[in-house]
Order: structure tokens, then sequence, then C-alpha cells
């Protein structure tokens, strides 16, 4: 019997292992210059903004690591103290009042993260792999999901694909689904390059434009304060390609007309119909969208909600409307085409 060499195979493995060490960490501290700026400006910010007493400006959690070895992640805290107990990973909504001056910005911004640098510096995780997690959320998802382990044989990522393919609350079985299917592939250096550079690009394309919304708000506010304008009001997503199209029940009826949207957010819609609606009463609709850079390319997500509040419009009946989608698929049909959430 011939006995397999495997120590050119051992030393392959290992000179890979290094090398993506050190892609990580020099790509890690190269970042970490204009990192500490940023985290300086943030600091300085909300410490002008915030009420004594003050937070702690950095929060730090036990997450699972490579091979299930605990360590400390760090971010920029978003909550007030304590509020992670109370939230458990739950998604906040908009106007949550656990949140930090800047909270809502750094989440959306993703630069909330920017501390993690030194954990890919320190050799706990990867800047590219899937997200890290809490002890107690790998503990319940190891009941409900199959596939849960497969994520604990690499380290865990800055950044990850199902964060590049999927929006925040996508079902955690999808999201698994994406990145075991990427761990089973192997480490690819170019890939994961070009992730990380994407990624960068969606971080500062997102903090401009956030910048830029709020920047636009205050002036409006400060220019319309004395007509009773409130900032909830010019707070909204605006899409010239976004259009609401009623239906019945199960979705069989596609020939009613479609209708342009007023605003649209995460949980309510509005649009101006000239058919009279009840308050209270229960819709079945699609929100039909496209992507940014598509003009021909149009899908519908299924829809349920009822009628909040009606306002007097020039044509009709302006309605605001809280929705849900029907189904995971149709939130995410919903983020992609129609909020423009996704980053692919």
């Amino acid at each position: 019997m011939v006995k397999e060499d495997t120590s050119n195979l051992t030393t392959t493995t290992q000179l890979s292992a290094l090398m993506n060490w050190a892609v990580n960490v020099v790509i890690a501290g190269l970042l970490s210059i204009p990192a500490l700026f940023i985290i300086g400006i943030l600091y300085v910010i909300r410490s002008l903004r915030e009420k004594p007493p003050r937070a702690p400006f950095f929060y730090s959690g036990v997450r699972l690591g490579k091979n299930f070895e605990p360590f400390t992640m760090y971010k920029i805290r978003t909550l007030k103290v304590d509020s992670e107990f109370e939230n458990q990973g739950v998604i906040l909504p908009p106007d949550s009042a656990r949140e930090l001056p800047l909270g809502r910005f750094l989440r959306d911004s993703r630069l909330d993260e920017l501390p993690q640098l030194w954990n890919v510096i320190r050799g706990d995780m990867n800047l590219v792999g899937p997200r890290p997690l809490r002890p107690s959320v790998y503990e319940q998802l190891r009941q409900e999901l199959s596939n849960c382990d497969t994520r604990f044989r690499v380290k865990p990522g800055l950044t990850g694909y199902a964060q590049f393919l999927t929006p925040s609350h996508t079902p955690k079985r999808i999201r698994f689904a994406i990145d075991n299917y990427y761990i089973n592939q192997g480490p690819r250096q170019g890939r994961d390059l070009f992730l990380i550079g994407w990624t960068i690009r969606e971080v500062l394309r997102k903090s401009i434009k956030s910048l830029a919304r709020r920047a636009v708000t205050r002036w409006k506010i400060f220019r319309n304060r004395n007509h009773g304008i409130e900032q909830r009001q010019m707070t909204r997503h605006r899409s010239k390609r976004i259009w609401i199209q009623q239906t019945n029940v199960d979705f069989s009826d596609r020939e009613q007309p479609l209708i342009k949207i007023y605003d649209i957010n995460p949980r309510a819609v509005s649009f101006v119909s000239s058919r009279e609606l009840q308050p209270k009463e229960m819709l079945y609709f699609y929100l039909v969208g496209c992507k940014e850079c598509e003009t021909e390319t149009h899908k519908k997500a299924r829809c349920g909600g009822y009628v909040y509040k009606s306002y007097p419009a020039k044509c009709g009946t302006r309605y605001v409307v809280f929705y849900e989608p029907v189904s995971p698929r149709h939130r995410y049909l919903v983020d992609h085409y129609v909020l423009h959430e996704t980053v692919a």
C-alpha cells in the first residue's frame, strides 16, 4: 500500500493561511488610518449632541469566532446602555427611543463597525467572512437551523457575502445558506478583494447620501419653520420608478392601473387615489419597482396593509397605508427593487 504524502498539502495550506492573514492585517492597517480620523470626528459630534450622563462611546460584546472560540468584538455604540439585552437582535424602527445621537446614521452607513478593524489586526476576525454571532443567539439558532455550525470553520468577517447580497432583515436561513456556499468554495483572494472594495464604496456612498439627505431636510425645516412642517414629513423616500397596483386578496386581479406613489419607507406607503378608501380598510396590492441602474426590469412585490390616514389632494385623496410583504421573498423584492436597500 502506498501512503499519501500529505506534507506538501499541509505546507500549501499553511502558506495560504499565512498569506490570508498578512493580506487582512495589511489592508486593515491601511484602513485604520482614515478610520481613526472618522472615529475622532464622530466622538466629538456625539459628545456635543449627547446630554449627560453620557453613554460609553464604544460597545464591546462577546462573539463566537473560528472553532467556537469566544472573543471580544468592538463597535461604536448606537443604543443606550443595556438596550442590547432588550433588543436581542431585533431590527429597530426608525423612531426608536433607545437610539443615541447619530445611532441611525451609524448603522445605516455601517460606520459603527469601524472599530472591528482592531479585531482584524488582532486576528479575531477576517475582513471577509460570516458575521459573528452572540453565544445566546447561536444557542437559539442551532435549535432551528441545521446548517448553523458550518460558519465556525472560518473566522468571522467585517463584511460578508450574505450582507452583500441581502438586506439586514433577510431570514437567517437564507443568509446562512449564502455564507455556507462561499465557505465551502474555499478562500479566493481576488473575489474577497472585490468585496472589500465594493464594501468601502458602499459605505462611502451611503454615508454621503445620508449626510446630504439630512442637510436637505434641515434646510427645508429651517426654511419652512413658520409653516408647521414636521421633520418626519421631510424625511421620505421618493422615486420616479415606483408604483402601487391594487388587487384582490388572492392577488389574481392584475388589471388595475398603476398608481404613482407619493412616498414610501419600510413600514408605510403614501399615494393619491380617486377611489374612496375607509379608515382601517384592509388593502392588497403590488409594489412595482426596478433597480436604480435598470429601466426595463420591473418586479412586483405582493403586500397587504390597512389605511392609516388620509389627506385631501388636488386629484383625489392622499392615503397613508401601513403595509407588510406577504413573505420573505416579497420583502426582499421590496428592499431590492423599491427601497434599494441591497447592494447587489
